[in-house]
């Protein structure tokens, strides 16, 4: 799980894509999938893709 500056912590499913490489699903947000040749790479980019996503979500809901 990966925790963020508010507190709030989402887990992280990682998943060996049959083909070839590794994916990241969040359960809480299953819009965010990501998709690296390698794990190293996937674990690296999967905080990141939530954390864009989260900011986007929040610019959607200022008045």
């Amino acid at each position: 799980m990966k925790k963020k500056k508010n507190g709030a912590r989402y887990p992280m499913i990682y998943a060996a894509v049959k083909d070839d490489g590794y994916a990241a699903f969040f359960p809480a947000f299953p819009e965010i999938t990501v998709w690296y040749p390698t794990l190293r790479a996937c674990r690296k980019a999967a905080p990141e893709a939530l954390r864009l996503h989260l900011e986007g979500l929040k610019a959607l809901t200022v008045w």
